[in-house]
């Protein structure tokens, strides 16, 4: 027999869904959810809204309901699932910027005080439809929820409001589809009246607000002495005298800190505040940071900055607005969808702009990685970074991955010269170094090329040269020290001045995180350059060991150079008979130029050389085959590095030169110092 029922009302349950008749077991559940009678507002509800315009407390709730009544927000009309450009002047949108006949019942009222009754522990707001004679919703009234004395039921399809909250007056009975009801559930039982959020901090606020009465008694004066004085015996003429006497002799700012003899006995006790009256600030501050804590909003957006920075405060207010306000307005969203702007079409959607703060910096990092592989053209990176597109179709190119040369759409490149076939064959051909007949980027690729490949060199060039003016400040300080200590005539040896070897070793360690820095800085360049992907990992074992071999001989030369200049200096002071304090000013004469001019020769060219060193490391592992010297040639360049520029070897032979590249720490110091010529890949 039951299974006869239940397949009778599966059967009218599917008749009604097609002919569109409502499903009556559907109708009995809501009537069973429905609660049996009226509910009516929660305790002390009207209590709490005057707590609201009292208690500094109750910030975090202004807070966000000021921040919700300034969001914008959009009309959208849904069509297949898409969502359309914002609708303008749409009725929706009219209705919610002039809700009402009342001039003070603006946009941002309207949303706000809704926003605060959610808050507040009733956790409910109410706005009714005012319509015209045709039915159509013309005004929009918010009611507190204090005015709300029974919302719908079993009983009653509607809801009762007392205007002013009065009981006295006639009751306004509204139908459930005049009312935007705006709740926020009670997770014990959702089908009764809202819960908001302060209700759970009802005791904490209660206390702030008896201490700050407390507190306002204790200092506007509650009538008790900050001291008593005893005069035993005394009549009242003689207390009168003392008191008309004390006044005169310490009143006043004049007489304060005056010390007091009497000539009377008299016994006096100070009535201090106590501890715990004095502890209700911190009480307080303790009490003002669980409420905010609790609205989840962060301090700096009170102006509490004890413990912030220009990072935290950023980040406090895109945390706010991602896990507080970012919710809220989904909430109104969802109301207003369901219960308001079906009644303008069927297809709108009410929705508020995203209030989250964009990352700036992962959103332009983003457009970069786009537009290094070839993901966006250059017009859409300049957009997004606010610029505006190139003229004449400029920017619609794409920049490939593997060299980085800007392509059209249709996939051809800009610039990309062809090699015959004859050329082809004699580059291939041919055992000796040669001139490239291929072109693998055009002049201005090879001159962007070399700018950031100077760049990478330029960059830690200032950190060599502040090193090595301390490294050479400390040997000179060491050559001083121990030319003073010298008991016996000078002499003009400075092996016997320093340990030559153990300044070696000093220098070596001053410029070995330098030399490393360069030569990362040489790889990340070619890495970014060229679209390769080689790791540092692989390539600092090389570099570590270009370190132990070369970087040895580099620092032996270095000081090499100062002993040759001490030694000959030296000699010559020592020959004319100078003494002590002279043969000082003759050290410090070597040891100036080697802080200055030969500080930033070497910092100069130790910085090219290393960045050349990765560049070269990288092309290497990346699998390159053949290398292209490429010279600056504006001028200032050497006659022999001019004739190889173009030239194009094999990735492990040596150029005509006999460099393996620029700045190879193998080459004569005509060749090396002061380079600024760069690597190429030769990429077939």
């Amino acid at each position: 027999m039951a299974e006869k029922i239940a397949l009778k009302e599966r059967f009218s349950a599917a008749k009604a869904a097609f002919i569109g008749q409502p499903n009556q077991s559907l109708l009995r559940m809501a009537q069973r959810f429905s609660p049996a009678y009226g509910e009516p507002p929660r305790r002390a509800t009207d209590d709490w809204i005057d707590l609201y315009n009292k208690s500094p407390r109750m910030n975090p709730v202004h807070q966000i309901a000021s921040d919700v009544g300034t969001s914008e927000y959009g009309i959208y009309n849904m069509t297949d699932t898409r969502k359309t450009t914002k609708l303008i002047n749409n009725p929706v949108e009219i209705l919610l910027k002039h809700p009402n006949s009342n001039l003070t019942i603006t946009e941002y009222v309207l949303f706000y005080i809704t926003q605060v009754y959610l808050l507040l522990p009733a956790g409910e707001a109410f706005w009714i439809k005012e319509r015209n004679g045709l039915g159509k919703v013309t005004e929009m009234w918010p009611v507190p929820p204090g005015w709300v004395s029974e919302i719908p039921s079993k009983t009653r399809d509607y809801f009762t409001i007392y205007p002013q909250g009065n009981m006295q007056c006639s009751p306004i009975y509204v139908p459930l589809f005049d009312m935007v009801y705006f709740k926020s559930p009670d997770v014990t039982n959702p089908y009764l009246r809202g819960i908001g959020r302060a209700n759970c901090i009802g005791d904490e606020l209660e206390i702030d607000e008896y201490q700050s009465k407390y507190q306002k008694r204790f200092y506007f004066n509650d009538a008790v002495p900050s001291m008593i004085i005893q005069m035993p015996g005394a009549d009242e003429s003689s207390i009168n005298r003392a008191e008309e006497n004390w006044s005169q002799k310490f009143g006043g700012y004049n007489n304060a800190k005056k010390t007091a003899f009497l000539n009377f006995d008299a016994k006096a006790q100070m009535l201090a505040a106590t501890a715990k009256e004095m502890d209700f600030i911190e009480s307080r501050k303790y009490l003002r940071d669980e409420v905010n804590q609790h609205f989840s909003i962060p301090p700096e957006l009170f102006g509490i900055l004890e413990n912030s920075n220009r990072s935290t405060i950023d980040a406090a207010y895109y945390l706010y607005t991602k896990n507080v306000l970012r919710k809220q307005l989904k909430f109104i969203d969802d109301t207003l969808n369901a219960q308001l702007v079906p009644e303008f079409g069927k297809n709108y959607v009410f929705e508020h702009d995203n209030v989250v703060p964009e990352d700036d910096e992962f959103k332009l990092k983003k457009a970069s990685e786009g537009l290094k592989n070839g993901g966006i053209l250059v017009d859409e990176w300049r957009l997004s970074n606010g610029w505006e597109p190139l003229p004449e179709g400029k920017g619609q190119v794409l920049y490939t991955p593997l060299n980085m040369i800007p392509t059209r759409l249709d996939g051809t490149p800009v610039v990309l010269p062809q090699e015959s076939a004859q050329e082809t064959m004699q580059a291939e051909s041919v055992a000796q170094p040669t001139k490239s007949a291929k072109r693998q980027f055009s002049p201005e690729q090879k001159a962007r090329m070399w700018e950031i490949i100077d760049k990478a060199a330029v960059k830690n060039e200032q950190a060599f040269m502040a090193n090595l003016k301390r490294y050479f400040q400390s040997e000179q300080d060491r050559i001083i020290n121990k030319l003073e200590k010298t008991v016996k005539a000078a002499t003009d040896d400075p092996d016997e001045l320093l340990d030559w070897e153990e300044e070696n070793g000093k220098l070596k360690a001053t410029l070995k995180p330098l030399w490393l820095s360069s030569m990362k800085e040489g790889a990340t360049a070619a890495n970014e350059a060229f679209g390769f992907d080689i790791g540092f990992d692989v390539l600092n074992p090389k570099f570590l060991d270009w370190i132990d071999s070369y970087g040895a001989e580099k620092v032996t030369d270095i000081n090499t150079t100062t002993q040759t200049k001490l030694q000959k200096t030296l000699s010559e002071g020592i020959a004319d008979g100078e003494g002590i304090p002279k043969l000082k000013n003759r050290v410090l004469d070597v040891m100036n130029e080697a802080k200055t001019s030969r500080a930033t020769l070497i910092a100069r060219t130790e910085t090219h050389n290393t960045v050349s060193t990765g560049t070269h490391e990288t092309y290497k592992a990346a699998g390159v085959k053949k290398q292209e010297w490429l010279t600056s040639m504006d001028g200032r360049e050497r006659e022999s590095h001019a004739d190889v520029n173009g030239e194009v070897v094999g990735v492990d032979e040596s150029f005509s030169n006999g460099l393996a590249y620029p700045g190879d720490p193998s080459g004569a110091p005509e060749e090396v110092c002061n380079c600024r010529c760069t690597l190429l890949p030769v990429i077939e």
